[in-house]
């Protein structure tokens, strides 16, 4: 349907994007000014808009909007859209995404739990299959966000919905504490389930982006040819973060492996703060390197 729309000449700096029934227009430019013409340019390209917003994605610290012309309408720029289920914000920051995940997931977490009385309920495992519908709105699009999992101000009301949702699990009391919650539930914070997802192979590793034409090659850029830039590589093989990887060793005792790394984490919370801090430090240095490498291309 989108294929001819796709295959468009644009100005420079300005590229299409489609998934299902979704298409977006990136402008990428240094001044405000060539972004409106840029803008307004590759839209006069296109034929067959029905629904348009816009957002002007700026690191200044001076809040601007732009204005671009739609046949004989003119849009300005908002502070947020929701594009595929994620809602974006001017400053990249996903702190109004996770606002409005952690509203719909609470509410669906309090419906949910009228069907889990601490008596006379389902069983444990009935539980967590229920409570499993929570988790995935909760987490739908993590590697697009999850940096700002890092930022406690923007997941406290997340965090919130999971304790309450590993007590319901096991029949517990607001008066338990959330990691007993947890371990008993057998379900990670929040925000380890976030970071889990590097352990999964999505973000910024190239192997990963290669697969949807993201990327021109799959190898690492610091081990290449010999090595593959996909999660294993990086976290524990990587010759980038060698350093990292050393300073992490001399705090848990012993160098961290793929089969190590469940073990050491559950040893102490000490150890559970290390690796999970080591692991956060590689995920921002790769998505740093990424979108280095996103400017260098365009």
């Amino acid at each position: 349907m989108y294929d001819g729309i796709l295959r468009l000449d644009l100005p420079t700096g300005a590229s299409l994007i489609g998934f299902a029934d979704h298409i977006a227009l990136l402008v990428v430019a240094k001044e405000l000014e060539v972004a409106e013409t840029n803008c307004n340019l590759a839209i006069d390209c296109i034929r067959t808009w029905h629904k348009t917003e816009a957002v002007l994605i700026s690191s200044r610290k001076k809040v601007e909007s732009a204005v671009v012309k739609v046949g004989a309408a003119h849009i300005t720029s908002k502070r947020t859209l929701k594009y595929l289920g994620v809602t974006i914000d001017s400053r990249l920051s996903f702190r109004e995404h996770l606002q409005e995940v952690g509203r719909k997931a609470a509410v669906t977490n309090r419906a949910l739990s009228r069907l889990m009385p601490n008596t006379r309920g389902p069983k444990e495992s009935r539980r967590a299959l229920i409570s499993s519908v929570t988790r995935s709105i909760a987490l739908y699009a993590a590697p697009i966000w999850a940096d700002a999992v890092f930022k406690s101000l923007y997941i406290g009301g997340l965090a919130s919905t999971f304790r309450l949702s590993s007590i319901r699990i096991i029949s517990g009391f607001r008066t338990v504490s959330d990691e007993a919650a947890h371990v008993i539930a057998g379900i990670p914070p929040f925000e380890e389930m976030v970071r889990e997802r590097v352990i999964s192979g999505h973000g910024c590793f190239r192997s990963y982006l290669f697969q949807f034409g993201h990327n021109t090659a799959e190898e690492c850029p610091a081990c290449f040819p010999t090595a593959v830039e996909d999660a294993e590589h990086v976290i524990f093989q990587c010759g980038r973060y060698a350093t990292l990887r050393q300073e992490l060793a001399d705090g848990i005792g012993e160098r961290l492996t793929v089969s190590t790394l469940v073990p050491l984490m559950l040893v102490s919370a000490t150890n559970w703060t290390l690796i999970s801090q080591f692991v956060a430090a590689v995920m921002i240095e790769q998505r740093r390197a990424e979108k280095a490498r996103q400017r260098t291309r365009e």
